[in-house]
């Protein structure tokens, strides 16, 4: 003899309950049953047991293939329908999350450069790096720019005549003309060479870095520079002496920050012959860099 769980009433096998609270939990459950009184199902002649009633559907069941479903971003796609490919990431959507990351990233690094450095290489963020070189090119373009607009100003007005009575507008086309390749060939020039030293750097302290994690260690490390060259545009544009001062700042901020993604590719090398190699590099960098820049340029 069964009872109900509810108000303790007798039922046959297969009977329902009809007081109020047994009905809620049936409705609540999803079950569909009909408003007249159910009736017991007899035992069958041969005294086998009566067959068993179909479950409730299941409500959960729905929300789960829903979730699954807004997961992948389709609704063909079900939870029984095999592997689930992963959509596809073409060049416009990783371009499209290297922007939505990119403050983040700031963020990172103004608060832990190494930490920054060492996560951007572990995701291969290549691209993250090219958009900041790329950002590299453009501020030295500028500080090019304001320093070189400046001296044909200063010159043109203590010559005049003698220098080919340049006027401001012809000053600053020809600074503009000028300032492209001068910060097109810095920024190559020094960032190239730069990668190259941090990898032969990394080969000769046995460290496992690839090319590609040191192009992008030094690609998110250019930022202390793209400030420094950002600064030198719109003080470069008030005062020419301050101008030459911080464009000259630029070498030393450049070796400084260079430390950080040697450091990144070479961890565990913190020894004194680290530190030389790192220098005798920094060095060999620069004075590649102003050579050929001159050589090309003159």
């Amino acid at each position: 003899m069964l009872y109900c769980k509810h108000c303790g009433a007798p039922l046959e096998e297969g009977q329902h309950c009809l007081c109020p609270a047994a009905q809620a939990e049936r409705a609540t459950l999803g079950g569909a049953f009909s408003q007249e009184e159910p009736q017991p199902v007899p035992p069958s002649q041969d005294g086998s047991a009566p067959e068993p009633e179909a479950q409730a559907p299941n409500p959960d069941a729905g929300q789960e293939q829903s979730a699954g479903e807004s997961q992948w971003g389709s609704g063909t796609t079900t939870t029984h329908s095999g592997p689930v490919s992963p959509p596809s990431h073409g060049p416009s959507s990783q371009f499209s999350h290297t922007l939505k990351n990119l403050l983040p990233f700031l963020q990172a690094y103004w608060h832990s450069p190494s930490q920054a450095t060492r996560s951007a290489v572990a995701q291969k963020d290549w691209l993250l790096a090219a958009l900041l070189f790329g950002a590299q090119m453009i501020a030295a373009i500028l500080a090019t720019l304001s320093i070189l607009f400046q001296i044909r100003r200063a010159l043109s007005s203590l010559f005049g005549l003698m220098m080919g009575g340049f006027g401001v507008l012809d000053d600053m086309e020809l600074s503009t003309a000028l300032s492209i390749p001068y910060g097109l060939l810095a920024t190559v020039l020094g960032g190239a060479l730069m990668i190259l030293m941090l990898f032969a750097l990394a080969k000769l302290f046995k460290s496992p870095a690839s090319f590609q994690d040191a192009f992008i260690a030094c690609g998110v490390n250019t930022l202390p520079v793209t400030a420094l060259l950002l600064v030198t545009f719109l003080v470069g544009l008030v005062s020419l002496g301050l101008g030459l001062g911080l464009l000259i700042m630029v070498l030393p901020v450049f070796a400084v920050s260079g430390l950080v993604p040697a450091r990144q590719l070479c961890p565990d090398q913190e020894r004194g012959a680290f530190q030389a190699a790192y220098l005798i590099g920094i060095i060999l960098v620069t004075a590649i860099t102003y050579f050929l820049f001159v050589a090309i340029l003159f």
